[in-house]
């Protein structure tokens, strides 16, 4: 799953772990693809993604759109 968006700490970091923890997705992280209000708030939720417990901080993938391949 391929999340990018706006509001990242708080859209998409709650979109992004709903769908790693119940779920079990493996998540990519388009460092720019996400709007936040500051530096701070981008920061802390790429941060987030990094120390989330119960195995849940393994399942995300943290990048930039033009390093994704498919297929």
């Amino acid at each position: 799953m391929i999340v990018c968006g706006a509001s990242s700490n708080q859209a998409v970091m709650y979109t992004a772990t709903a769908a790693v923890r119940p779920f079990g997705y493996t998540c990519v992280i388009t460092v720019d693809g996400l709007i936040a209000r500051g530096d701070y708030e981008h920061d802390f939720t790429l941060h987030q993604f990094t120390i989330l417990p119960g195995g849940a901080a393994e399942k995300f993938r943290i990048t930039e759109f033009d390093r994704i391949k498919i297929g």
